[in-house]
Order: C-alpha cells, then structure tokens, then sequence
C-alpha cells in the first residue's frame, strides 16, 4: 500500500510540473484617450429584424482601419469630432491594472484604444487573458481573437476575455477596442484593464516580451508578405521613373501589383496605378509619357498618358486576342501582336502536324500587326503556319527584325529558327539567318 502511494504521489508531482505554468504580465501600454462616440440616428427603434442598435455593434463597428498602422508614443491615430487621439504611453499599477479613467459621468458612449507589441524569440503556444469590467474586442496582428460584452460592477469578480495562440518568431501587435456605455452616476466600475500571457512547458516567461515599440527583428513575414520592387524604369530625359511593385494577398496565394510615376528631383509622386487594372505599362521612347491597355469582354484597349499635361486619351480599342505591343522609335506606330486560336486537341477530325500536335496549344499562332497612331490604320504584317516574334525595330522606325521558330526532331534541341530583316513601307524582306538550332536575340 505504502509503495502505491509513492508512486500515486510521484505521478501528481509529474502532473503538476508538466502543468505548470509561467505568467507574464503586460505592464507598458500605449493608450489613446477616451473619445466620445456618437449612436446612429433611431438607435433605439427596431429593425426589420425586431432589433435595436446594441453597444456591442458599436463596439465592433469599424471607427478606424487599423490595417498597415504601427502605434508609437506620440503618433496620432484618428481625430474624432474635433478631438485629436494620439497614443501615449500608460504603466500598470501593482495589481498588474493599467487606469484609463476614474468614475465620470457622460450622456455618449466612449471608447479608447488600447496597444502593445508582443516580442518573441522563438516560435511560441500561449495564453492570453484580458480583464476589464467593461466591453472590448482584441485583436492580434490584425485579425479579431475575442470579445467581451458585458459590464462587470463588482470590483471583486471582473471578467475576462482568453485566448490561446501560436506565434512564429518576431514582433506581434496586440490591439484593444474598448467601450464604456454612457454612464448616469458616479458609481460606476473604474475603468481598467489588466493583461497577462501564460507559457507552459517547454516555452518559458523569457521567451516572450511585452514592449510599446515596433521595433524588432525581422520574421518569414517581412520578407514573404512586405512590398516588393519588381522594376525601375527611367523616363527618356531621366527626369521621372516608373517604379513597379508587387506584394503577397496573405492568408490566400494570390498577388497585389501597381506601377507609380515618380520624380527623380525629390522623389514626389507623380500619378499611381494602383487599383487602375492597367497592364502592359510602359514609357514612350521619347516623351515623358507612358502607354498602358485593359482588358474587358476579351477586348483590349490602349491608352496614351502624357504626365507633364495629364491627358489621356485612347489610342486604340477593341482589339481582339491582343497579346503585346512596341513602340516605333519616333512614336509615330506601333507594331502589336495578336494571338489566334489553333484547333485544340478535342477537335474531332484533323490532320496531325507533328508530335506536339497532341497539346492543344500547339495550333496557335502569334502575328505582327502595325497600328498607325495619327491615323489609326491598322495593317497586317505577318501570316503563315509559324508564329512571328518581334525583336527590335531599328532606330529610324523604317524596318522590323523578326523571328520564326518550327519544330526539328532529327537533332537537340529540336528547334529550328529564322530571323528576317522586313521594310516596313516596301513590304520586303530578306533573311538574316535561317536554321539555326539555336535561339537569337537583338
């Protein structure tokens, strides 16, 4: 019996250690003062619904967009009705409370925002408890983990909002929305608010570090997920540059990318495209403006944008299966390509052209059109069973280097290729270089 016992007590004793837990407390905040709120006009008349307006939808409406906001001691968040909130920085008393404010009376509702980052060295599972006797809603790097909706007004029996989470390595903003209902007398609970973070085996209290400044080191998501440059390209006189960004759309695998114009004097922001849904962006070899499409029902249209005057106008519209354009030297035409659809490999009858004939992109073809831009004429230069591929227009605008690239399965890399030197007034042409196993460029 006795031996039982020591074994029964040797396994509570293991329970316990591996249960135990390290508590953090959050005793440096960054605060905003309280700001008064209004209600929405017939706050208190039912909807369809049968409902009135509650504080807890006030308390999840969205006042401000936090997205992309880092608070800092003396930066300002928002203004409201005159009054300018800026985050200042508030220390816990010794009971782990920081004071937001004493008892008042107030005929609007008020709400304050509460910040702190949350540093950690290594990946991480903890705890989070909030307590304040009245309402909030937390928010950890962006995304809401809970809400409090009740009103607490025993001093002795506060409530909280928990949360468990996961954190990589790196620095983590941690926001609270808080709300006090109008109040009618001077009996009312202090409004406070205490946090605290839990750790269990194997992570330790060391591991995690409250803070009020953004600083940090870096994380995965800084590189993965920041801004990134994809391109720089100047403007004829070197006086403006097209700078191209591209950043992640997190948690899903899709992209976000935009072109501003800038100036190189003091960097100052010239126009952006930004939400525009342009592609194709580019300058013009000569002036200060630049040149874009879009796209709608499978027809494209390309604008011309003069950046020193700000006109826009369109140069061309309507164009089907468009797949590219150049420029002539002198700005006079562009020379675009248009992509036509071959016979897929579904299609119930037909000759076979080759061993890759069985892929059903096989069939399409690219060719060169020339777009006249103070007349708007259009004129065919390519046709045929192989696609023609622009390389570079000469400088006096007045001939074309093209390409053309056929199958060849008797030797590696089983591709053949010509390229051609075409006028442009005459319509003749003479061979360059014809087959060749490998690729050219100019």
């Amino acid at each position: 019996m006795k031996k039982v016992s020591t074994i029964f007590f040797a396994l509570f004793l293991m329970h316990n250690m591996l249960n135990a837990s390290e508590q953090v407390t959050i005793t440096s905040w960054l605060s905003t003062a309280p700001a008064e709120v209004n209600y929405p006009l017939f706050h208190d008349t039912p909807n369809v619904k049968g409902n009135t307006f509650t504080d807890r939808q006030l308390l999840s409406f969205g006042h401000v967009n936090l997205d992309g906001h880092q608070p800092e001691a003396g930066k300002e968040l928002v203004s409201i009705n005159g009054q300018r909130l800026t985050w200042m920085p508030l220390m816990a008393n010794d009971d782990g409370f920081v004071l937001i404010e004493e008892n008042a009376t107030g005929e609007q509702p008020q709400i304050v925002w509460m910040a702190a980052y949350l540093q950690t060295g290594r990946w991480l599972e903890a705890s989070l408890e909030l307590h304040s006797p009245y309402m909030m809603e937390a928010r950890l790097n962006g995304k809401v983990i809970g809400t409090k909706t009740g009103i607490d007004t025993d001093d002795d029996n506060i409530g909280k909002l928990s949360h468990s989470f996961k954190l990589p390595r790196g620095t983590h903003l941690l926001t609270i929305k808080m709300l006090r209902p109008p109040q009618d007398d001077q009996d009312n609970p202090v409004w406070k608010l205490m946090g605290s973070i839990s750790v269990k085996e194997p992570f330790k209290a060391s591991d995690i570090l409250p803070k009020t400044s953004p600083e940090g080191i870096k994380d995965i998501l800084h590189f993965m997920d920041g801004v990134k440059i994809s391109s720089v390209r100047p403007s004829p006189d070197g006086s403006m540059f097209a700078i191209s960004y591209r950043q992640s759309l997190p948690p899903s695998d899709r992209s976000e990318s935009w072109t501003e114009i800038r100036r190189f004097s003091d960097d100052g922001l010239v126009h952006s495209f930004r939400h525009a849904s342009v592609s194709r962006l580019g300058w013009l070899p000569q002036s200060n403006a630049v040149s874009y499409t879009s796209a709608r029902d499978g027809k494209t249209t390309i604008y011309h944008h003069n950046l020193e005057t700000g006109e826009k106008k369109i140069i061309a519209e309507g164009l089907e299966d468009f797949s590219g354009m150049r420029w002539s030297p002198d700005e006079s035409y562009i020379i675009y390509t248009v992509r036509e659809q071959g016979s897929g490999a579904d299609a119930t009858m037909r000759h076979i052209m080759g061993m890759q004939d069985r892929q059903g992109h096989f069939r399409h073809r690219s060719f060169l059109y020339k777009l006249d831009v103070a007349s708007g004429l259009h004129t065919r230069l390519t046709h045929g069973s192989q696609t023609t591929s622009l390389h570079d227009i000469s400088p006096d605008g007045s001939k074309l280097v093209f390409s053309q690239t056929r199958p060849d399965y008797l030797e590696r890399p089983y591709f053949k290729h010509d390229l051609f030197i075409m006028d442009i007034k005459s319509f003749t042409v003479d061979t360059l270089l014809a087959n060749k196993r490998w690729s050219v460029s100019t």
